[in-house]
């Protein structure tokens, strides 16, 4: 067992992209996802969190008020695993982790992943790959032409040395003139030489193709309007239709949008309570995920009220939320449905 991740369920799509990510990169990956039909939970949990080397924790608002992890945390800590914070969502680093050096995936998610890549170990096998390649022969460039010159004056007068000796007047006069001649003769051939020589052809450089700029992203406005709850029956028949939820910020994301924002419960058109929420707009699958951080009851019968797990997906118009579902994600009594908005 290699890594341990430990996480908020609210960050499941950016977990999923990371643990992928790692696996390609040839890391050992556990998430509680993988716990097999039938197998005890909490113990399997356990298990992994025992023979894991390293504990990758996702902070964010929600996995820093989240009892799971924090308990996962501990557990990493004191059992002296190498615990690395991954920054996903801006949040307050618990008090435990501190002193702990993290990596930010805030704004540029390539070199989060670079960084954690390196830190977990994997890069050496593409170091390793580099060292047994064969070496690229080095550049040895072309020796220059060399042209042939005239003889120096120097070798004309050691000529003329030789044969003075046995020579008359006249050789004498002819030898003189040789050397009087001859330099111009030659110094006038090398001119012409190089007035009529072909000049070098040189290629023109190709023009630079033009890349195409990077398409605008197109991320919806949620924040516009009020969404109307539809059809929002709990599995007890409860009717919520009618409720109304708000988004009240968002911001952008590398993978799509942080959402916060605030239920307004009815149950059968009363007033029931106040719900503030937070979660993530997945730009892949257009899917809202959203988890309740504070409840309050508002109804005089005091009717019960969960915090709760809710996701859906946003049509292609973007003025309607579609295939919803929540859940309770809280100890007290919650009972699951589903629902649809539109604004």
């Amino acid at each position: 067992m290699g890594t341990f991740f430990s996480y908020s369920h609210v960050d499941t799509d950016f977990t999923v992209r990371l643990t992928g990510d790692l696996k390609a990169a040839g890391a050992m990956v556990w998430l509680d996802k993988d716990i097999a039909p039938g197998d005890r939970w909490d113990m399997t949990v356990q298990d992994a969190l025992k023979n894991c080397q390293h504990l990758l924790v996702i902070l964010s608002p929600d996995s820093v008020n989240s009892p799971n992890v924090l308990d996962e945390v501990a557990f990493g800590l004191e059992s002296k695993k190498t615990v690395i914070p991954i920054l996903y969502r801006e949040c307050e680093i618990p008090f435990r982790l501190g002193r702990v050096q993290w990596i930010d995936f805030r704004t540029d998610y390539a070199h989060g992943l670079e960084r954690l890549v390196e830190r977990l170990g994997l890069e050496a096998k593409a170091s390793a790959r580099q060292e047994t390649a064969p070496p690229r022969p080095a550049y040895v460039p072309p020796a220059p032409a060399v042209r042939p010159t005239p003889e120096s004056g120097h070798t004309n007068r050691s000529v003329f040395r030789s044969a003075i000796l046995p020579v008359g007047g006249v050789v004498l006069a002819g030898v003189l003139l040789a050397l009087f001649v001859m330099p111009r003769f030659s110094h006038k051939t090398e001119e012409v030489g190089a007035e009529t020589s072909t000049p070098p052809v040189t290629q023109p450089e190709p023009s630079p193709v033009a890349q195409p700029a990077a398409a605008a992203r197109a991320l919806p406005h949620l924040t516009y309007g009020i969404w109307t709850l539809h059809n929002a029956i709990d599995d007890s028949k409860n009717d919520w239709s009618n409720s109304v939820l708000q988004f009240t910020s968002q911001e952008p994301t590398p993978d799509g949008l942080l959402l916060k924002g605030t239920f307004n419960w009815r149950l059968n058109g009363e007033l029931a309570g106040t719900e503030e929420v937070t979660g993530h707009y997945v730009e892949e699958t257009r899917q809202v995920i959203l988890e309740g951080t504070s409840i309050k009851s508002v109804h005089p019968r005091e009717l019960p009220l969960a915090l709760g797990s809710y996701s859906a997906t946003l049509g292609p118009e973007g003025r309607r939320l579609l295939d919803g579902r929540w859940g309770s994600t809280a100890k007290e009594a919650g009972v699951a449905g589903q629902w649809e908005a539109s604004r």
